[in-house]
């Protein structure tokens, strides 16, 4: 998933978000490796134990790198999804429409004068 992340701070968070999906490493470990700005995105892209989708995805839709992460690992996991799984390939790309809506929004508000000419 790192590699379809773009930028350097994009890819090491998507990096940690890996590791403290698939090993035991723990958020205070990337806050201490980087910093709290690195580690509270990391802890976005966690989806907790007893929360339902869309809670997770209302947290990640707050937050910019968040949102270009989840992209990126959304892409991702569409290309396994798509041959095991119609469900979650289904949920898969509702979530990356969310997201994709919510960065044009967010586009347009920050930059009018190219969408409202």
């Amino acid at each position: 998933m790192a590699d379809r992340a773009t930028g350097s701070l994009h890819k090491i968070i998507a990096y940690c978000h890996d590791l403290v999906e698939d090993t035991d490493t723990t958020l205070d470990e990337i806050r201490e490796l980087f910093d709290d700005g690195v580690a509270n995105v990391v802890d976005m892209l966690t989806h907790r134990a007893k929360e339902n989708y869309a809670e997770y995805m209302g947290r990640i839709l707050n937050n910019h790198d968040a949102m270009i992460v989840k992209l990126a690992d959304l892409n991702d996991n569409l290309i396994a999804a798509t041959t095991y799984s119609k469900h979650r390939a289904d949920k898969y790309r509702l979530a990356k429409m969310l997201i994709e809506d919510q960065i044009a929004l967010v586009l347009r508000q920050e930059f009018p004068e190219k969408f409202f000419k």
